[in-house]
């Protein structure tokens, strides 16, 4: 597990650090350190795989959009993949907003403008996911409502769309942890099934 910039490891000012600079700060640290274990000699180079949930999952997204060639697998679950479209569905819209750098009183919630979407787009893995070549697995609850379900699928369904090696996987009755016994044996059952087939 990686403490990058924005994890509470580093104390208020590393959290503070991140606002206004994620999928940026957060990024850059995950790759770094991705890089120093590849070159390490303690694994296989040629063998890296990414797997991240909830903001995992939304810089996992990241770094296959941002490393295209560098990644052999991704696994996703419950990504934020667009901070716009989950600042309007989200129950904690003040994540997107906070993580943007967006002054907002939850007491008057901001109109969503086309000023605030063109800045929360930048931040969000979408808009790097022309460039995504690395299979991908989604994992998503269908109760899940820190980051609706249609984040992920929006993600798996534009992969497809471009050929590229994507599957989803829907957990019923389960929500953002995907902690619900099933979700748990058969996720994990799934996830070494496709680092197998792929790493």
């Amino acid at each position: 597990m990686i403490n990058y910039r924005g994890s509470t490891g580093f104390g208020k000012d590393g959290i503070d650090s991140l606002v206004g600079k994620v999928g940026d700060l957060d990024v850059e640290d995950c790759q770094y350190i991705a890089e120093k274990l590849r070159t390490s000699g303690e694994v296989d180079p040629a063998r890296v795989a990414v797997w991240g949930g909830s903001h995992g999952g939304f810089l996992t997204a990241w770094l296959v959009g941002k490393f295209p060639d560098y990644y052999k697998a991704a696994v996703l679950r419950n990504p934020v993949i667009n901070m716009g479209s989950n600042l309007a569905q989200s129950d904690i819209p003040d994540w997107s907003l906070a993580e943007a750098g967006i002054d907002y009183d939850l007491d008057h919630p901001p109109l969503i403008t086309p000023d605030i979407y063109e800045k929360t787009w930048a931040m969000s893995p979408m808009s790097v996911a022309a460039a995504v070549k690395t299979p991908c697995l989604v994992m998503l609850g269908d109760s899940d409502r820190r980051v609706p379900n249609y984040e992920g699928l929006n993600w798996f369904y534009y992969l497809k769309g471009r050929n590229v090696d994507a599957r989803a996987m829907m957990f019923s009755d389960n929500g953002h942890a995907l902690d619900g016994v099933e979700a748990e044996k058969l996720g994990l059952e799934a996830i070494a099934a496709f680092f197998v087939e792929h790493v």
